[in-house]
């Protein structure tokens, strides 16, 4: 694997843990309520996709191990272009599961969930495929009535 290719993984890496340090001992509505906490953890959601998105530019077969990497990229687009839109319980979901699920595909010999379960219990887990209406990466916008 290319140097670059592991400083874009470890970006990833770094990101998933820092957005579980932000979130450690916190609920949802310390999340709502706190913009500063809110744009931290929306950061650290955004890196692994522009990561991803700089990696499958110059080592598509590396990003290609990454299960979901183009939906990866599209919600880190979401955050960024369809910012006034975002459903922060979505956000929530993506920074709690989807972030850390990543982080141990990525090899990460720390696994970011372990930073993430205060936060994630904090939900009493609301967060089903089923209680969501099946979203993922790519749906983190608000919807429509």
């Amino acid at each position: 694997m290319r140097l670059e290719s592991k400083t874009y993984l470890r970006d990833v890496e770094h990101a998933a843990q820092l957005a579980g340090e932000f979130l450690t001992g916190k609920t949802f509505d310390d999340y709502a309520s706190t913009p500063m906490l809110r744009a931290a953890v929306e950061r650290q959601c955004e890196i692994p996709g522009e990561a991803l998105a700089q990696l499958a530019g110059t080592d598509v077969a590396t990003a290609a191990q990454i299960r979901e990497y183009r939906r990866i990229i599209a919600f880190r687009n979401i955050l960024i272009h369809g910012y006034a839109e975002v459903d922060h319980r979505i956000v929530c979901e993506v920074a709690t599961v989807k972030v850390p699920a990543l982080a141990r595909q990525n090899g990460c010999q720390r696994p970011a969930s372990r930073y993430f379960v205060n936060f994630a219990e904090g939900f009493g887990n609301p967060y089903s495929a089923t209680q969501r209406g099946g979203r993922s990466w790519d749906t983190a916008t608000r919807s429509s009535g």
